[in-house]
């Protein structure tokens, strides 16, 4: 076979390059027949082995051809039939089929800052969650997100928003009858609000919105908002996921949740879903009380607390249990009550609406043991116990609060009754410096 002929034969073959499919014969028996994807696969094992040139095959000779790879990673057959050629195999070249990962330099990355909805606490493009037991009024906190959002108003810190435009789907209250008064009643602008309520099919049918695959067509819609959307909230996120839930699935779950992280990409907003706690995880790590599946809390950049207050002021607590973005520069904690009234313009309806209170101090498992523990069932001997375990803990100086708190376990002491003692006995606790770890002492 012609040079010529065999470079024509090459190209209309396989365009030059051998694809993942095509076949090698090598000259070692114990290595035999192999395809493209097998040597992609180790390239190492292959590194000049003597094969048959991959067009005219074994009945030209069974070393015609080598495999050979270049130090910058590309897999060449270099054939010394035909006037020699090389077919480069489908490593470094895209193909149609051909699954592939993208790599980006990171020289070409260029830094960016984080986009602040409320500095610390909410930011574009990143999953939130808030999590709490019943009635603690986690859903009035996510329209509480809206109201402040939509009409600019200041957060608990003190700090105002930028005026945005926000998304709701809720599949658990109405509309009509709760959303939308509380939100008025929170001060909300209804004109950069929108109510998630179904979605169309081909034909224009409506059918009800399902989280779990209609976000790509909530993001086509949300795209024609003049101004864009800053914030959406899911309720339930759990929704997102569908079906039931299993705890053991987390690589699952986490992969069904990536949509909604992708709709926060695609669209630059933040979004907020919302959850529970799970029974009788009272005293465990904020994290680890989250309903259902890991991934809930693994996805969401930060995670929120909410709960009511068993032992008096405040009468609730909006506490951040977990943030893998930059602290916020004032407290992590708020209180915050619940008040309930006819709305101005509708006396006939009544709406309730969040008023937020004093910034708390203290860690998020320290602040829901406080505010978690009814002291209906407090034991004497017990709380004694604990106390003179901290003036021991404590005696020689100040020590990390996890510290404390891994010597507690030790000896079974729970989280709450620690904390308990610490009030009790007036431990002071300080932050070791900006985002740094409690250190606790003795009075």
């Amino acid at each position: 076979m012609s040079p010529d002929k065999a470079r024509a034969t090459a190209e209309a073959w396989c365009e030059g390059k051998l694809s993942p499919g095509a076949t090698l014969d090598f000259t070692d028996r114990k290595i035999g027949r192999k395809t493209v994807a097998d040597i992609l696969a180790d390239p190492a094992r292959f590194d000049g082995e003597p094969c048959a040139d991959p067009i005219e095959g074994v009945e030209y000779g069974s070393q015609t051809a080598i495999v050979y790879v270049h130090p910058n990673g590309e897999v060449w057959v270099h054939s010394y039939a035909h006037g020699g050629m090389r077919y480069p195999l489908l490593l470094n070249v895209q193909a149609k089929g051909v699954v592939r990962a993208k790599l980006v330099a990171l020289k070409d990355l260029k830094m960016e800052p984080i986009d602040w909805i409320w500095e610390g606490f909410l930011a574009l493009r990143k999953i939130h969650l808030i999590a709490g037991v019943p009635e603690a009024g986690k859903t009035t906190i996510a329209l509480k997100f809206v109201a402040t959002v939509s009409s600019g108003e200041r957060w608990p810190d003190g700090t105002r928003a930028k005026p945005g435009n926000v998304l709701i789907w809720t599949g658990e209250d109405g509309a009509a009858d709760t959303i939308k008064p509380r939100l008025i009643q929170m001060g909300a602008d209804p004109e950069r609000i929108w109510i998630v309520k179904a979605t169309l099919d081909e034909n224009g049918k409506p059918r009800p919105f399902n989280p779990q695959t209609d976000l790509p067509a909530l993001a086509l819609v949300a795209k024609e908002i003049p101004g864009g959307v800053d914030l959406l909230i899911i309720d339930p996120i759990v929704s997102v996921i569908g079906g039931k839930v299993d705890n053991g699935n987390n690589a699952g779950h986490r992969e069904k949740l990536q949509p909604l992280v992708d709709f926060a990409e695609e669209m630059n907003c933040a979004v907020v879903g919302i959850t529970h706690f799970t029974k009788g995880t009272i005293g465990k790590e904020p994290i680890d009380r989250v309903t259902g599946s890991l991934a809930f809390g693994a996805v969401a950049r930060v995670v929120y607390a909410a709960t009511k207050n068993k032992t008096g002021e405040p009468e609730r607590m909006f506490i951040m249990a977990k943030s893998n973005l930059p602290p916020p520069a004032s407290a992590r904690a708020f209180g915050y009550s619940i008040v309930g009234g006819p709305l101005v313009e509708r006396p006939d309806i009544n709406a309730s609406r969040i008023v937020w209170g004093e910034a708390l101090e203290g860690s998020a498992i320290d602040l829901l043991a406080q505010a978690e523990d009814s002291g209906k069932d407090e034991d004497k001997a017990k709380a004694a116990s604990a106390q003179a375990f901290l003036f021991a803990a404590l005696k020689d100086g100040e020590k990390p609060q996890l510290d404390v708190a891994a010597e507690a376990d030790k000896l079974e002491f729970s989280a709450d009754r620690i904390f308990r003692a610490s009030q009790k006995i007036g431990v002071i606790k300080r932050r070791d410096g900006f985002g740094g770890p409690w250190l606790w002492r003795l009075p």
